[in-house]
């Protein structure tokens, strides 16, 4: 589990968790805890957001990325 608290809304964090559970896989992997061959082990990242403002960012790294691809890489 990979807990995270904020008091003010990052408007990339779901590229911020992302990182941290990458940055985690590739740590675990370099100290040996990742046997060659073995999946990566699963990470429940949570944010925990503290703050009477709204949280306006959004929540799915989809909905960051451009949606308008070109057609060859729409497939």
């Amino acid at each position: 589990m990979l807990l995270e608290s904020q008091s003010s809304v990052d408007r990339l964090m779901t590229v911020r968790l992302l990182t941290y559970v990458g940055l985690l896989h590739r740590d675990l992997a370099a100290a040996g805890e990742i046997p060659a061959g073995s999946p990566l082990p699963p990470v429940l990242p949570i944010v925990l957001f503290d703050s009477e403002k709204p949280r306006w960012a959004k929540t799915s790294l989809d909905e960051l990325i451009e949606p308008d691809l070109p057609e060859r890489l729409r497939r």
